[in-house]
Parts: C-alpha cells; structure tokens; sequence
C-alpha cells in the first residue's frame, strides 16, 4: 500500500467519523424528501430514490417532527427528559430549542414557515404554546378547555391552526394563530374507537385530513363542514402520523415499522417502506413531516418584518396580532410588550377552571391593556391560596386537592413542591423581607 493510498484511506475514516460524531450522518440529496422518527433516532426517506437515512441518531423517545424548509431545519420532540429540539441540514449542527422543567410530553409540532414560529401540543399540561424558532418569547395560548391535544398543523395563509383531542371527548379543534376563537369542528363519538391519531392539510382543496384509531381515513373542509369517508388502513396495524403530497397520503405504522403509500385520487395502496424501525424492536415509527417548498405554501405578509410588534407576531384571518412572552403585559399601541408596565399587577385563583391568573393593575391612563392572563402551570388541581416573592419573581400557592405548596416563576418554568403533608390548605403569605413563608392548615397558622 502506497504513503498516498494510506493517507487517503485515512482521510476517509475521519471524514467518517466527523460526520457520524458531527450528530448529522446523512440526509436526502434531492427533494421531496420525508422526515420521520423510529423512537431512537431522526431518519429520511429520498422519495425519489426510496433510499432511506440515518439523519441523527441516539436520540430519546423522539415524536412528532416537522420542518423550515427555507431555513433548512428539522424540529422534533423527546422525552426523557422532554424537550424540542432542531437539525440545521446545512451545517449538521443541533441545537436545543426547549428544555424546560415544565414542559410535558410535546406529540404535535408545527413550523409556522411565515412568521418564523414554532407551534406545539403539550399533551400531559394540556395546553398549546408558541415561541420564535429559537425557543425564545415562548407564550402559552390555549389552557382551558382542551384535553390531551396530540397533532397539530398550522395554515398561514388563512391565520389557522388545528388540533386533534384524545381522551374521553376526542375532536378536531380549530383557532386562530393567536389562539383566540377556538371552536369544535368535529366531535368524535364513542371515544375508544375515534380516538385520532394524525392529521394534515390539503392545500390545493383547503381541506384537513385525519386518521384514528380505528384505521380510518377522514376529512373535512376547515369550517367542519363536508365529511368525508376516505378510506379504511385495513393494511396497517396502528397507523399514527399522516402527510400528504403530490396527491399521495404517507402514514405511519407505529408496530410495523413502515411507512405507507396511498393515491388519492384513486385510493388505491402504492406500497409501503418497511423495515424503517433500524432493527429494533422498540422502534416504532411516529411522527413524520415533508421537506418540499410545496408542504408550505405562500402565506399571509402580515408578520413580515414582525408586523412591527416588539415580540411576536401572529397571524389571523385577516391581518395580525402582536403578542408577549407569558408573564409579559402588551401596552395599549398593541405593539410592545412592557416589561415595566408588568410589574404591578393581580395574581389570583380559579378553583373551577383549575388555574392561576395574573392581570395588571395599572390607573386608568396607562398604556398597558387589562388582559387576565393563566399562568402556564403543571398539575394546579385546587388552587386555594396565592402570594408572589418579588425578590425572586415566583408565585406561591397551596393546593387544596394535593394538600402541597408549590413554587414557580411567572412563565411557568421551575416549578416545584416545596412543603406536602398538609391537612388543609388554605392563606398563604411570603414575607419577602425576613425570607419565610407562612400558610394556613385548617385551624392552625405555619
């Protein structure tokens, strides 16, 4: 073996070793191309070629997936401990998007490609946030009635997004991107055997497309009305993500490790990819999302340039909506948030819809608009009692179902039990100057 031959040999081993070490193995070398993730690592599938990749491997209890495809990135969801993560395909690199304490199990994720934001169900808080790209201003905008929220996908062009519910009252739900005028557009009965899996949109017929449980096909228009029988999965055994493209419907199959193929113009099956799960049989295969510029359509221009707000912008039907981090007050040009206007404000308890709330207290020539806002807390069952430490910005509350104190900044994150055992809460008080707490159990003063 020559000196060069060696080097060269050499040379491709570490170039090996960069890339694999470099988290980014491989990826699609020309588009369509799907992501979809098997439980332990981010895989791709060239639709071209059927070439399948191992994007990022070693993750944990990766989910739901989707993408920026003018930015080039891959987000998804893991759990253990729960996070939103992204690839950036261009340079390899990943990043940490979420890490909070206070996120749960995230199964919907949804790139609104317009105005730059990252949308997500949070299925064990029940609720649906949002946040820029990069994880920052993260604002929750959905916590009352809503039930184990799963998939989600946004649709820019007409200020939109919808949501599958599981659980004892499943149904698809729509809002606006700003969260408000939420409405039912489908009410599944007989909750064990419609309990929906994926959804996804049509387009070109302004249409939204939804599997269950019971492996059926189904649609209607974005208003509820018009459903639609598609097609019963008699072939799949547990199908759980669908897209579609090019006319084509890809789900996945969770057990069988494969993903499936149905035209639909003429609901006929054009195969499947199996063997997807990398040879392990806790692989299943989840959440999935089309890298093509025709899974993200032109949308509204309403946010562009942020639509001038300070923080975030959000699209509604017609025109936009400027909007604050959770905890942060908008002022009444309802453009900037008011990091100062905020610091005088009201927390108070809801025991009936389990939650705390903080509205601001401001005269009546303030800029600042009065907007009773949830805090986006975990677990709050009978919220009795509330004070705040401003020394360290947290809110305290005792609660009467779990007999326990808890602490938590106004944005939800760090939030802890501090004192349990209790008999029955009630007051409590921060003594923010001597550094104690004080509370009421029953008859007796602590």
């Amino acid at each position: 073996m020559t000196q060069r031959s060696l080097a060269s040999r050499i040379v491709l081993l570490l170039t090996w070793q960069i890339i694999y070490e470099g988290v980014s193995s491989s990826s699609c070398k020309s588009l369509p191309c799907l992501y979809y993730s098997n439980t332990h690592s981010l895989q791709a599938i060239e639709i071209s070629s059927s070439k399948v990749y191992s994007v990022v491997p070693n993750l944990h209890s990766i989910e739901a997936v989707d993408v920026h495809v003018k930015l080039n990135l891959v987000y998804w969801s893991e759990a253990q401990p729960n996070a939103i993560k992204r690839l950036n395909i261009t340079s390899g690199k990943v990043e940490d998007v979420l890490t909070d304490s206070n996120l749960g199990q995230i199964e919907g994720i949804a790139v609104e490609w317009e105005s730059g934001l990252i949308y997500w169900t949070d299925y064990t808080n029940q609720r649906i946030e949002v946040a820029q790209l990069d994880g920052k201003n993260r604002r929750s905008l959905i916590t009352q009635e809503i039930r184990n929220p799963r998939g989600i996908s946004v649709d820019p062009r007409n200020g939109y997004m919808f949501w599958l519910s599981r659980g004892s009252q499943p149904r698809i739900e729509r809002a606006t991107l700003s969260g408000h005028n939420k409405r039912i557009l489908v009410n599944l009965t007989r909750p064990f055997l419609f309990q929906p899996n994926g959804i996804t949109i049509d387009f070109s017929g302004n249409r939204l497309y939804w599997i269950d449980a019971r492996k059926r096909l189904e649609s209607i228009d974005f208003n509820g009305n018009n459903r639609q029988y598609f097609k019963t999965l008699s072939t799949s055994s547990h199908p759980y993500d669908i897209v579609l493209y090019g006319g084509v419907f890809y789900f996945s199959d969770a057990t069988r490790q494969s993903i499936g193929k149905i035209d639909q113009a003429t609901k006929q099956s054009l195969g499947n990819y199996t063997g997807l799960g990398s040879g392990l049989s806790s692989s299943n295969v989840l959440g999935m999302a089309m890298f093509s510029p025709l899974r993200q359509p032109k949308g509204s221009s309403a946010c562009h340039n942020n639509g001038g707000c300070s923080h975030l912008c959000l699209l509604l039907p017609v025109g936009s909506q400027c909007a604050c981090p959770t905890g942060v007050m908008l002022k009444a040009d309802g453009k900037t948030c008011d990091n100062k206007g905020s610091s005088t404000f009201l927390l108070f308890v809801d025991k009936t819809q389990q939650a705390l709330y903080q509205i601001p207290l401001v005269s009546d020539d303030s800029s600042v608009s009065r907007i009773a806002m949830p805090l986006p807390l975990n677990g709050v069952r009978s919220p009795v009692g509330v004070d705040f430490d401003p020394v360290k910005g947290r809110v305290y509350w005792a609660d009467g179902y779990r007999d326990e104190i808890f602490r938590a900044h106004l944005n939800g994150s760090s939030q802890e039990q501090i004192v349990d055992r209790l008999r029955t809460p009630g007051g409590i008080a921060v003594d923010y100057v001597g550094r104690n707490l004080y509370w009421t159990d029953r008859e007796e003063i602590e």
